[in-house]
């Protein structure tokens, strides 16, 4: 007969999360004793997925919970699945949160670090692409000439280059007829030097760059770097060869911390290339993509209203 503590010892929260527990568990569809194995040996054979994992890490005992169960008396194979869970985990490990974290490590580092290493390398490459594109400069060439033109007889003078705000405030200026200087610009493009129209061609990796999120990009690594750091500080049955499978990924490590560092170092040359000194955000390829795109929407407003006109006359014709 097992023997349960008077219902006081245990409060209504810690009932609430019992039958949480008792769901959460129910959705791992695994026996207790090989899961809580394979948690021990920080799922070293990779038998928890994910998901499973999730699931688990919802449901970790509290102090509270632990104490409760302990003092049941009696046989606990008897005992419901929650409170079994409880009682296989309490004592067995030294950290059963950490040890879940680990499980979670060895199953998701090497898309996390090959991603880190992905997303860093086509900032540096997108990086490249604008400084080296000869059509890009060009172009920006002939907004300094158009930009200098209208300037002309002002205070302002003659400029020698442009920062990302007056590139984005060029496109902004509208005429009487609700076209930009864009349009201008490309009509402009178009009768002098019309092998410029197709520069977006050059930096392919500027519009995959314009989409990401540096503090993503950031905090990607950063919990990679604390998540490592948990798995080397974490006490565990010498059976899950932790230590082994830690050594093989610091090269890894390595190599994303570098990725890191080239990626940063990247964001300053542009900050300077476009006169942003000292900027650590993907600023200047958003506003790159935005003059693209609006440069493109322009070419084919343009091409739009020849064909138009050309139609218009063949029906004449007719």
């Amino acid at each position: 007969m097992i023997r349960r503590p008077p219902r006081s010892t245990l409060s209504s929260s810690s009932a609430a999360s019992d039958v949480y527990k008792r769901q959460a568990l129910s959705v791992i569809k695994m026996e207790l004793e090989p899961m809580v194995a394979a948690i021990k040996l920080c799922n070293k054979g990779l038998e928890l997925s994910e998901d499973q994992l999730d699931a688990l890490l919802k449901c970790a005992p509290t102090d509270e919970e632990a104490a409760a169960v302990a003092r049941i008396e009696g046989d606990t194979a008897r005992l419901g699945k929650a409170e079994r869970f409880v009682s296989l985990v309490s004592g067995t490990m030294v950290s059963f949160q950490n040890n879940l974290r680990v499980s979670l490590l060895r199953l998701n580092f090497s898309h996390r670090a090959s991603q880190i290493e992905m997303e860093t390398r086509s900032v540096v490459q997108a990086a490249e692409e604008i400084k080296s594109s000869a059509k890009l400069a060009k172009v920006f060439e002939y907004v300094l000439a158009l930009g200098n033109h209208l300037n002309r007889g002002s205070a302002t003078g003659v400029c020698h280059g442009f920062k990302l705000d007056g590139l984005l405030k060029f496109m902004e200026t509208k005429g009487h007829d609700g076209t930009n200087l864009l349009h201008y610009l490309s009509g402009i493009i178009t009768q002098k030097s019309p092998e410029l129209n197709n520069f977006s061609n050059d930096i392919p990796s500027v519009f995959v760059v314009a989409k990401l999120a540096e503090e993503l990009l950031d905090s990607n690594m950063k919990s990679l770097e604390e998540d490592f750091d948990c798995a080397s500080a974490t006490q565990c049955d010498p059976e899950a060869g932790l230590v082994e499978w830690l050594d093989k990924r610091k090269d890894k490590m390595k190599i994303a911390r570098l990725a890191m560092g080239q990626m940063e170092a990247a964001i300053w040359e542009i900050g300077a290339y476009f006169g942003e000194e000292g900027t650590s955000t993907l600023k200047p390829f958003r506003a790159v993509v935005q003059f693209t795109n609006g440069y493109n929407a322009a070419i084919k407003k343009a091409q739009d209203a020849i064909r138009a006109a050309e139609e218009a006359a063949a029906r004449k014709v007719r």
